[in-house]
């Protein structure tokens, strides 16, 4: 194995190690003696890779979470229309809450240590792109809609919320994403604001 390849092999190792600890044990409870003895590892190793330590790591961690998630969300994108589309990159983010690693550091730790995490970022963005496309598309009724992704957006993240912190998550994920499905479908063109509010009241 060439400088390079060995390079990138020890990084990948300690980014894999690092995710554990961060995931197991939390931001702060994880250690960068943890994540050196998990990789089998020197602690040159570590600030020869990541400069900044435990911080550095920790975002480049939390990039590779993040890729994963947009990675699933985007690839179904060109298969569907707008409001599908939206309605899928929902549930891409719910069942990545099933995980305990997306769980931990994406959602709990990332929003305290990394800035630009505590506000809304390119899912809000995607969102209002969605909602102008679903309009212009003729799927939905016209709507506000930066108003209409804070919401979807906010509703999502709650939805996430209430699959983490249940016992079952997977039986939590078909039910919050049913739910949102129901949201989406209230904004449909051919349905009236009236009949949307309709439909989810109680049956007697």
């Amino acid at each position: 194995m060439g400088r390079k390849e060995q390079a990138v092999a020890s990084r990948t190792k300690l980014v894999a190690a690092a995710r554990w600890c961060f995931a197991t044990q939390g931001y702060e409870a994880a250690t960068v003696s943890a994540i050196l003895g998990r990789a089998g590892m020197a602690r040159g190793a570590l600030y020869h890779y990541f400069p900044a330590g435990k911080q550095d790591i920790f975002n480049a961690v939390f990039d590779q979470l993040n890729d994963e998630y947009h990675h699933e969300r985007d690839g179904f994108a060109v298969h569907l229309s707008p409001s599908e589309r939206i309605v899928a990159g929902m549930r891409a983010f719910l069942n990545h809450c099933t995980r305990s690693d997306f769980a931990q550091i994406v959602l709990t730790d990332a929003p305290r240590l990394i800035p630009s995490q505590a506000k809304p970022g390119s899912s809000y963005r995607m969102m209002v792109s969605e909602l102008d496309n679903a309009i212009a598309a003729g799927e939905i009724n016209a709507v506000d809609t930066g108003a209409m992704a804070m919401i979807l957006h906010g509703a999502t993240r709650s939805a996430g919320d209430y699959v983490i912190e249940a016992d079952d998550r997977k039986q939590a994920l078909i039910s919050a994403s049913g739910c949102l499905e129901r949201l989406v479908a209230g904004l449909a063109a051919k349905t009236s604001a009236a009949e949307s509010l309709d439909e989810l009241r109680p049956k007697h």
